[in-house]
């Protein structure tokens, strides 16, 4: 499956809000799109994370990852927490990703994500 990741904007919180709250579920949280879409529109607007977006031709949005930035006093260096990691998908969310984009995500290759975070990501 091709796909592209982009830097997500505080007009793609709608957008993605529907796989973040199912992303929620699956954690046994209640469902709650309008909360989600809020907490990202938040996350977004007062740059508190940094939201990157897959979308394909066939399917649109396929899913998309929340990266958190930390600091490192030994490397001296921010460092980022990649959090939230969704996948739309049926299937259990770990395999799906473990078998998806988000590999790219971690990879010199994608390069939004590293023009973005060019320190590593330690988790």
């Amino acid at each position: 499956m091709k796909f592209a990741i982009e830097r997500a904007t505080v007009r793609d919180a709608e957008e993605i809000g529907h796989l973040f709250d199912l992303y929620r579920r699956f954690y046994g949280q209640p469902t709650d799109r309008a909360a989600a879409i809020a907490f990202l529109r938040d996350r977004l607007e007062r740059d508190e994370s940094v939201v990157f977006v897959a979308r394909n031709d066939a399917r649109g949005t396929i899913g998309f990852a929340q990266l958190y930035p930390l600091f490192c006093s030994v490397a001296l260096k921010r460092q980022w927490l990649l959090y939230d990691p969704v996948h739309a998908s049926r299937e259990c969310v770990a395999p799906a990703l473990r078998a998806g984009c988000w590999s790219a995500a971690a990879n010199s290759e994608s390069r939004p994500v590293r023009a973005h975070c060019p320190s590593r990501l330690p988790y």
